[in-house]
């Protein structure tokens, strides 16, 4: 496994704004974290920030009056540190970054809700798509929204993956709970899942694909395979949109804007990733060889036909559709990310001819 990254960890973060939004609290907040990432978030922009800041071992010198709420983002004793701050200060917002802040939807709007205990299992049907990563599977997730059907949503995404290197003790069943409280819809969930985050999820936590493939059959899920077709194309967004705060255009906000860098690394962290695929898509076996619902679906197919394959998910769902389909414009997407078309078709160009691939 490789080492976390602290750079990765900020950049991957920022999908939800949240640099943006400490710099924009004021002075009646306070952010308690592991010194690392005060550090990073300090640095990050040169302007300078009037939320205040505390590691676990300081945050009682910091905690005055005029402090209102607390964020508490901490890579070990999280939630004991969370109890201890209710009990200490009854009269302030105290959130969890871990189980509440980052839970999110859609809009990706972080808020301050007041950290709550566990709570019980809503029940609700998972639906889930689960995908190898930039496979784009956000594009059916578009294409669902565009007619009228419920959209998968990445709850659990490539920022809580990389958070995961670095946080102890993860409570999968707390963060899945929170999820299904907030956001399920029609007794279902609608989830986007990545195989990953998956990964990160079975190697830093004590679930295990077993534990999940059973979670799916006793809730009798109804899963969605995702993959696609051309390795080299999945390897080249994944080199480019990993080192973004964005993973997919098709998520990005209207006026975010992506820019492909191409560099040295480029060519191999493209083969790195490539040879991932492999592991990725035997997930999928795996989970596709265990006698739950699914259908599954390579991405080139449903770019070709999306009428045919939003039937199929509807009928799979057990939704309705229209009684006309309107596909959506594949190509116009990836224009978003600039450089990508030109660049990628450089380093597909090296691989095939200096690799022979």
């Amino acid at each position: 496994m490789n080492a976390p990254s602290a750079d990765e960890l900020i950049l991957h973060f920022r999908y939800f704004s949240w640099l943006y939004l400490f710099y924009s609290y004021d002075e009646t907040h306070l952010l308690i974290a592991d010194p690392f990432f005060i550090r990073k978030v300090m640095s990050a922009q040169n302007r300078q920030m009037r939320y205040n800041l505390a590691t676990p071992e300081t945050y009682e010198q910091h905690v005055t009056e005029d402090i209102k709420k607390i964020l508490v983002f901490c890579s070990k004793d999280e939630l004991p540190l969370i109890k201890k701050l209710q009990t200490q200060y009854p009269d302030k917002i105290i959130t969890s970054g871990t189980y509440s802040y980052s839970c999110t939807g859609p809009q990706r709007n972080s808020t301050f809700r007041p950290y709550q205990p566990a709570s019980p299992s809503k029940k609700a049907r998972p639906v889930f798509f689960i995908s190898t990563p930039y496979a784009d599977a956000e594009f059916i997730s578009h294409a669902m929204k565009e007619n009228n059907l419920p959209m998968p949503y990445e709850y659990l995404g490539r920022a809580t993956a990389t958070w995961l290197k670095f946080h102890k003790n993860f409570q999968v069943s707390r963060f899945y709970n929170e999820v299904e409280r907030i956001f399920s819809q029609d007794d279902n969930l609608y989830a986007l899942l990545q195989t990953d985050v998956l990964s990160s999820l079975f190697n830093n936590t004590n679930f295990s694909i077993k534990r999940f493939i059973k979670f799916l059959l006793k809730n009798e899920a109804k899963v969605v395979l995702v993959n696609r077709k051309d390795h080299f194309a999945q390897a080249v967004m994944a080199s480019v949109l990993h080192n973004t705060p964005e993973r997919s255009v098709w998520t990005k906000k209207n006026k975010a804007k992506i820019n492909a860098t191409i560099d040295s690394g480029t060519v191999a962290r493209t083969l790195s990733h490539k040879q991932n695929l492999a592991e990725d898509e035997s997930l999928l076996d795996e989970i596709a060889n265990s006698g739950i619902e699914h259908i599954r679906i390579q991405m080139e197919d449903f770019i070709d036909n999306q009428a045919k394959y939003i039937s199929e998910i509807a009928n799979l769902i057990e939704k309705n559709t229209l009684s006309s389909i309107t596909p959506q414009d594949y190509e116009a997407g990836l224009q978003e990310i600039h450089g990508l078309s030109k660049d990628g078709n450089i380093v597909r160009r090296y691989m095939i001819d200096s690799l022979g691939l």
